[in-house]
């Protein structure tokens, strides 16, 4: 019996784990919205080599080329529920 205890004890943890996660991922999702734009856009830039910057950089290339560092900027922060 205490066995069984045991694991639902665990299971239990393993839950409330589970949901803290989520809560500390929405409350990051909720900040990250509430950041200003130019410190968004400052840490995108900050995934793209200083050589294609160099290069220079549009919109127009960004949305049709997207750098890596920018989808998973995007990926990790707004596309989070």
């Amino acid at each position: 019996m205490s066995a069984y205890i045991a694991g639902l004890n665990a299971i239990v943890e393993r839950s409330r784990a589970h949901n803290a996660e989520q809560e500390r991922a929405a409350a990051q999702a909720a900040r990250e919205r509430l950041t200003p734009l130019e410190d968004r856009l400052g840490r995108v830039l900050a995934t793209i080599p200083v050589e294609v910057q160099r290069e220079g950089l549009s919109l127009s290339s960004l949305q049709v080329r997207p750098h890596p560092g920018f989808l998973k900027f995007h990926r990790d922060n707004v596309f989070k529920g």
